[in-house]
């Protein structure tokens, strides 16, 4: 018997870098410094570069933009123009993340 195709896939698990909740990698937003320095959201979740994730709450951004937790876990430095441009991707992203 082959009990291996039976067992059911783990789903990958992270913690938003604000309220360190753990979620299932898909239920959070994740943020992705690219070879070239640039910080996105990553709405495939699959760009390549270093990442970290938030959860889709407005609360986790702005204790994440107060404390530069994302420019800790990304080991970059974010600006205010940054952060500007990564809010309103935020706010799109995780009304289509609650959606699911």
């Amino acid at each position: 018997m082959k009990q291996a195709a039976q067992q059911t896939r783990k789903k990958p698990q992270r913690s938003c870098v604000a309220c360190k909740a753990t979620d299932d990698k898909r239920a959070l937003i994740r943020f992705v410094r690219t070879k070239d320095g640039v910080v996105l959201c990553d709405k495939t979740g699959r760009l390549p570069g270093r990442g970290a994730y938030l959860c889709s709450e407005q609360q986790c951004f702005d204790k994440a933009r107060k404390a530069n937790l994302l420019d800790r876990a990304l080991k970059t430095k974010l600006d205010n123009d940054d952060y500007d441009r990564l809010v309103s991707d935020f706010r799109e992203y995780s009304q289509e993340v609650g959606k699911v």
